[in-house]
């Protein structure tokens, strides 16, 4: 099953958008995020959080959705808790809507919620100009030539990594917190790859 998570980053309205989400049999929006999917034309089928950005004239949008309200006190976000009720749903594939922009600090929460999914479950973060995904194994990025790709170690720790499709190959070499990693560009339409040691944030760049 393919599930859709919307989150209340920014988000633009795209024809590639639209027809991802479209694609969902199941579409979980934490708080904010409701209003991300309304606009791609999307009816969540849960709302969770506690609707703080989401007064009570726009939820009455949304006559579809079963509502999950928590206190405003809690221990977890609205995005982690939305999160956790899609993987109850036993998903294959989350493609995750309205990450970015915004406060800094919920644009890498969105990223600690990309690298908390399981994974045995395909996930990404898509929008209008990239996709985003994270390994600790092996991934494959499909695209186009002169598509940049850019490999984030998620840690101090660093990755070391074998690449293939790329203009600056890498060979069991090892990325830091550093910007060796930023903007290789692909060579032909598919990347693969493959991680030895520690774990990476993917990006690609539409």
């Amino acid at each position: 099953m393919k599930a859709a998570l919307f989150l209340g980053g920014e988000l633009k309205k795209t024809p590639r958008l639209i027809k991802l989400a479209q694609s969902a049999e199941v579409v979980v929006a934490a708080d904010h995020g409701a209003l991300n999917a309304l606009k791609l034309g999307i009816q969540p089928d849960h709302i969770v959080g506690d609707l703080d950005s989401l007064p009570s004239k726009e939820l009455k949008k949304f006559k579809k959705a079963q509502i999950h309200r928590y206190p405003s006190k809690k221990d977890k976000s609205d995005g982690e808790l939305a999160l956790e009720l899609l993987l109850s749903k036993k998903p294959k594939e989350i493609i995750i809507f309205g990450t970015i922009g915004g406060r800094p600090d919920h644009s890498l929460a969105a990223l600690y919620l990309l690298a908390s999914i399981p994974s045995s479950i395909s996930a990404k973060m898509v929008s209008h100009d990239f996709e985003l995904f994270f390994t600790e194994d092996l991934a494959t990025i499909h695209g186009k030539k002169r598509d940049l790709v850019s490999l984030l170690p998620q840690n101090s720790t660093g990755a070391k990594v074998t690449t293939s499709g790329l203009a600056y190959p890498l060979k069991n070499q090892s990325l830091s917190y550093s910007s060796r990693g930023l903007s290789n560009q692909m060579t032909q339409s598919k990347v693969s790859i493959h991680l030895l040691r520690g774990a990476l944030f993917i990006f690609h760049k539409i």
